[in-house]
């Protein structure tokens, strides 16, 4: 069996089916034996599943016409661009992170697959949890506006009363 996982990805991304029912299908065992050139084993068909699923195929091996491996995969950044303001890199590091939970819950449901099932309940959990901090702090700061105007009204009016209306500021 291959070692590379990119090696399979590769060998697995110029793949196409037969095109039956408005799908395009493929055999696991074509898979594997064909294309791989590896024994067909609890290990190896759960390899190819997650390699396929990368790809944009679904279980039973099949796939929407037209969709290839470009459309399946974005390719991912491997680096973090490097430089002394920390808040530019937290930015950068929030954005990919949006885009791999928007992946996630974007994908297709199988009911079947736990993982993928645990993965979306997880991103939508983190979603909604960051959405509700950033309402909380919105709120916030809206209530420490209004206190802040209020308290100015009121410093105003004290030194209106107190002063005449006359203040001598230098």
């Amino acid at each position: 069996m291959t070692g590379n996982p990119a090696d399979w990805d590769q060998i697995l991304a110029g793949v196409t089916g037969t095109l039956m029912n408005g799908e395009e299908r493929i055999s696991t065992h074509d898979l594997l034996t064909r294309h791989l050139g590896v024994a067909i084993t609890d290990r190896a068909t759960r390899r190819l599943r997650r390699v396929m699923r990368r790809l944009g195929w679904r279980p039973r091996n099949c796939r929407k016409p037209g969709q290839t491996a470009t459309t399946a995969i974005r390719p991912l950044r491997t680096a973090v661009p490097q430089s002394d303001n920390l808040a530019a890199e937290l930015a950068v590091v929030a954005e990919l992170g949006l885009q791999n939970l928007r992946d996630i819950l974007s994908a297709p449901i199988d009911h079947e697959d736990g993982p993928l099932l645990r993965a979306k309940n997880a991103a939508a959990q983190t979603a909604l949890n960051a959405q509700l901090r950033a309402d909380e702090n919105q709120l916030w700061q809206r209530q420490s506006d209004d206190v802040l105007k209020k308290l100015l009204e009121i410093i105003a009016q004290e030194e209106k009363r107190l002063y005449g209306g006359v203040i001598d500021n230098p």
